[in-house]
């Protein structure tokens, strides 16, 4: 069933969300990359230049506010998630070909590649320490792909119809988000895709859109919510009632979204820069002089930003 968000005036504009500082590491430029949804755990690197040609770059972990230096990182890499028990995941280069990595226990690990691929990157890690991606060949091989807690990649299908599908996303359950596509270098045809624990795939359904076949893209997931997007239009769609629901974000894109429907936005709702919204509020990610460009939103209401600081929308 797809419905549409009732029309309503705009959410009242409240308070600026409290900024707040990270603690950061010495010896080189520090930068958050992920962050996980309770907001205990932040990863990133802290790097510097020691010549014109060499950039040593180190792993940085927070736990509960207190950072934790690593091993020695490829400084182009970077991580793209970290789970809620502290695991991050990413990439890292290797003989110019990009590679899937893991960061548990205080070391780098490299993850298996799929046979008839030459290059893989990991997105997304659960509780489980499941982790999904997508994996790359020649020629045009794109495919989404799963590992096991044990390190074990499968390839998971793509749907009929489709050329190729990466994942990006991934719940408590197992379930991974991701997108399918036809087309080459400028896609004719996307849908949203979810796999199901066991890896079947499911196509998600249209909804709000004009065009019978738009390009829709994924933006979060969480605890069987799948928020995504077509062109301006922004869609929740609920998995286990088998249901999608237009958001109004009154002009704005939607960038996060988390378990208790709060959101960032960027525009819309009559403020021209990027908001929180909760509560049957709207509030700026700046207090006038110092704010974050979000990295993401935690399931306490929390936005993080690179730069070492954080908004507290609670």
């Amino acid at each position: 069933m797809i419905s549409g968000t009732p029309a309503a005036a705009s959410p009242p504009v409240g308070e600026p969300c409290v900024y707040r500082e990270m603690r950061t590491v010495e010896g080189g430029d520090t930068t958050v990359l992920a962050i996980d949804r309770s907001g205990r755990y932040q990863v990133g690197g802290t790097g510097r230049r020691e010549s014109p040609d060499v950039i040593k770059a180190r792993v940085v972990l927070w736990r509960d506010g207190t950072p934790h230096v690593g091993p020695e990182v490829d400084p182009y890499g970077g991580f793209a998630a970290v789970s809620t028990t502290g695991v991050a995941v990413g990439w890292a280069h290797e003989n110019w070909q990009r590679h899937a990595v893991m960061y548990a226990y205080g070391q780098i690990i490299k993850l298996a590649t799929p046979p008839d691929a030459t290059q893989a990157e990991a997105s997304a890690v659960n509780a489980n320490g499941t982790v999904a991606g997508t994996a790359y060949g020649e020629p045009d091989i794109q495919r989404a792909v799963a590992w096991s807690p044990d390190g074990e990649v499968r390839v998971l299908a793509t749907p009929p119809g489709f050329s190729h599908a990466s994942a990006t996303h991934i719940d408590t359950d197992g379930t991974v988000l991701g997108y399918a596509a036809s087309g080459s270098s400028m896609p004719d045809r996307v849908r949203l895709v979810v796999w199901a624990p066991d890896g079947t795939p499911r196509v998600l359904p249209v909804a709000g859109a004009a065009d019978p076949e738009p390009r829709m893209w994924p933006v979060d997931f969480r605890d069987g919510i799948v928020y995504g997007q077509h062109d301006n239009t922004y869609v929740r769609w609920d998995l286990e009632q088998d249901t999608a629901t237009v958001i109004d974000t009154e002009g704005g894109s939607l960038m996060f979204a988390n378990s208790r429907g709060s959101m960032v936005s960027f525009g819309g709702f009559g403020l021209h820069e990027t908001v929180f919204v909760g509560g049957g509020v709207v509030r700026k990610l700046h207090n006038g002089h110092v704010g974050v460009s979000p990295l993401g939103l935690t399931d306490n209401d929390l936005v993080f930003g690179r730069s070492l600081a954080y908004m507290d929308c609670r």
